[in-house]
């Protein structure tokens, strides 16, 4: 029997979808491999050593991205046979935009990155795309689609609402993508504005790093100014325009994890623990999914879409790599609707007006709100994204492993 360590270091969407749930999802249909997931036992409470040793009792490694510095070769010299699996879901280079591209540069995170994926045995990653992005640097290589069951988190709940829910979902990693939407609130014709609330999912605290003399690094609260939640959120409600005076005062405390129920045109929620974070799925009616299209978002997954799918929403999405290796646009042009289509596209030349003429077609059309929710139902009914099945491609793979 192949004993397999899964390192995971933080509990955060990465590890949920390419690690926790997958190898999950393996011992469940599996007894032929011995699954450890590796937050069973906190790495924090582990010397540099005692680390090493662990994982070295085992035949494989399976980790995400990274590794400390220096702990691959440790493992090797004391386990000289064990087989290394390094997992990507995204480029290892950021873009000059995107909000850790300081952060990764300090500490040459792409260079140490890159030096796991060259001394990794083999690499499992979410696209075509991105797997040709590795493959000048190892060969040997996988790809499994994110993928989800129905189960778990992923409950679709009916909560009733006076208005339509625009929700966004993400991290504020996504926040230049996000400002593909900026004049929203400005441009939407008052007689859909007063239908609709757009919903800002995974408000959080803005937090930054002070590096010390001693190598150390402490993680302290952002003032909410400069946090890009709030900058979002500003950009959303037109200044706060769009709601009233209490209400706008109340979210300038930022009360943490506090809410304020409402049946106005913008809506706050708070992050979620990965554990639970699809429940916010249950309050939105439509996803947006603005998506700068360049090098680095093609990288990424269809995700959101296969999220929106299991979880029963429409989408409107930007007409871009990834989401366009499975979106079928329900508005073709000219305006003639396609029966088969599963979101609208944006074409994001048009900017935010692409978004809003979107969101006024569906908000008008409640039989186009349903033929796409219908349609985007059968994505994750598909192999190619459904986790028991792909579950089955990784065990097979990992069986082959000498």
């Amino acid at each position: 029997m192949k004993k397999i360590f899964v390192h995971i270091t933080a509990l955060d969407g990465c590890a949920l979808h390419r690690l926790i749930l997958p190898y999950l999802e393996i011992q469940k249909q599996t007894d032929e491999l011995q699954i450890q997931l590796g937050y069973s036992r906190p790495v924090a409470e582990m010397t540099f050593e005692e680390e090493a040793q662990e994982i070295a009792q085992y035949d494989i490694l399976v980790f995400h991205r990274l590794l400390k510095d220096g702990l691959l070769n440790r493992i090797r010299e004391i386990n000289p046979n064990i087989k290394v699996i390094i997992d990507m879901d995204d480029d290892w280079r950021l873009n000059d935009t995107h909000p850790a591209a300081d952060i990764y540069r300090r500490e040459k995170t792409s260079e140490r990155i890159l030096w796991h994926i060259k001394n990794a045995d083999y690499v499992t990653c979410t696209t075509e795309y991105l797997a040709n992005k590795i493959r000048p640097f190892n060969s040997n290589i996988t790809i499994f689609n994110n993928a989800l069951n129905p189960e778990d988190q992923f409950v679709p709940q009916d909560i009733p609402a006076d208005r339509i829910r625009l929700g966004l979902i993400g991290s504020s990693s996504h926040s230049k993508d996000y400002e593909l939407l900026s004049g929203l609130a400005q441009q939407l014709p008052k007689e859909i504005l007063d239908k609709v609330q757009i919903v800002l999912c995974g408000f959080d605290k803005g937090t930054y790093r002070v590096y010390n003399e001693d190598g150390t690094v402490q993680f302290r609260d952002m003032p909410y100014e400069q946090n890009l939640w709030h900058q979002l959120e500003v950009m959303l409600t037109d200044n706060y325009k769009i709601i009233t005076p209490e209400h706008r005062d109340f979210l300038l405390e930022h009360r943490y994890k506090v809410d304020y129920t409402t049946d106005e045109a913008y809506h706050r929620v708070w992050a979620k623990d990965i554990d639970c974070y699809a429940e916010a799925y249950n309050q939105i009616d439509i996803l947006l999914v603005p998506l700068l299209g360049n090098d680095f978002t093609a990288c990424k997954s269809e995700l959101k879409m296969i999220e929106a799918s299991i979880m029963g929403k429409p989408v409107i999405a930007s007409e871009v790599l990834p989401y366009t290796t499975c979106a079928i646009n329900a508005i073709e042009k000219g305006g003639k609707i396609n029966p088969e289509g599963n979101c609208i596209l944006v074409n994001n030349q048009k900017g935010c007006r692409g978004f809003v003429k979107a969101i006024t077609r569906l908000v008008k059309d409640e039989q186009l709100r349903q033929m796409i929710t219908n349609n985007i139902k059968k994505l994750s009914q598909s192999d190619k994204y459904n986790l028991t099945a792909v579950a089955k491609k990784r065990i097979e793979f990992l069986q082959h492993i000498q």
